[in-house]
């Protein structure tokens, strides 16, 4: 067996980060060389794991999230959380994006595979990109899957019958290259 050197990035939420600590222990187990790149706060949970930890350059974690509580209360779901992205790109993020390039980057130099939150893969695609190393971006979001009854991302809900018409539009749109109805 060939042992692979995988890096698992995130940050932010409890549920943006647990859910890749089961596939990150159960790859070291089987003896892959595994780091997890996320916030200090995280890192005292994850000493009985099988993998090492290293800090992300940012404390965006729970703590730091609890501070906005009333903002994210007041704008973490209206247009399906678009003012919760105000908070995690412009807060968070864009303003430190050096560092967490650079805590992520430092990772990857040696790195067969980046495993990243959809969020957090802005910073590691771009080092990934640079390194010539493959990423798997893990969507943790099922209620981004599309249903026939459920509105797509952004759109409000228009009921049962409304959101499947806006999917059948949307598809339709998506297979003709040129269509009356999209324009």
């Amino acid at each position: 067996m060939t042992v692979a050197r995988v890096v698992f990035h995130s940050m932010a939420h409890r549920g943006d980060v647990f859910p890749y600590v089961p596939i990150a222990s159960e790859l070291s187990r089987r003896g892959h060389d595994i780091t997890y790149v996320v916030p200090r706060e995280f890192h005292p949970l994850f000493t009985a794991e099988p993998f090492k930890c290293v800090h992300s350059g940012t404390d965006f974690s729970p703590v730091a999230l609890d501070r906005h509580g009333p903002y994210i209360a007041r704008w973490g779901m209206p247009l399906s959380g678009a003012g919760f992205l105000r908070l995690y790109f412009g807060r968070y993020t864009v303003p430190h994006l050096a560092i967490l390039f650079e805590a992520v980057d430092t990772q990857l130099a040696d790195a067969d595979l980046l495993v990243s939150h959809p969020a957090a893969s802005l910073v590691g695609a771009m080092s990934c990109e640079r390194r010539g190393i493959p990423w798997i971006v893990g969507d943790l979001f099922p209620m981004l899957l599309p249903t026939a009854t459920a509105p797509p991302a952004g759109v409000p809900n228009l009921g049962r019958r409304g959101n499947a018409a806006v999917w059948r539009l949307g598809r339709r749109c998506s297979t003709n290259s040129v269509s009356a109805a999209c324009c």
